[in-house]
């Protein structure tokens, strides 16, 4: 692959990605009760607004990340979800992200449009 592509790609993957955590954190941030939650122990962040909507990866060095805080964080965005578009999409939402591809994460909006 040449240099160019490849920085494209790069480009391209981390805009994607930088949407999806926007598209979380302005979510949660909505709800007062879940943007709460983030500043509960063992979270590191005292103000809610600190979180970048970055959820820690399905899979983490080849094994199933199954750490207490990206838990906690999938459970606060499906109860985020769920309340804006119903427990079903809450629901595909979780399945989506649970997963162990490197294929782009799913998005409410991605069963919301339809796409």
């Amino acid at each position: 692959m040449n240099r160019p592509l490849l920085a494209d790609l790069y480009r391209r993957e981390n805009a994607r990605m930088a949407g999806e955590k926007a598209e979380r954190r302005e979510l949660v941030l909505a709800y007062p009760d879940l943007a709460a939650r983030l500043t509960k122990l063992p979270w590191p962040y005292s103000q809610p607004a600190q979180w970048t909507g970055h959820i820690p990866p399905y899979l983490y060095g080849g094994r199933r990340n199954d750490s207490p805080q990206r838990a906690d964080l999938v459970a606060i965005c499906r109860e985020a979800i769920s309340r804006k578009w119903g427990e079903e999409i809450g629901t595909q939402w979780v399945d989506a992200i649970n997963h162990d591809t490197d294929e782009p994460q799913w998005t409410a909006h991605t069963a919301i449009e339809g796409n």
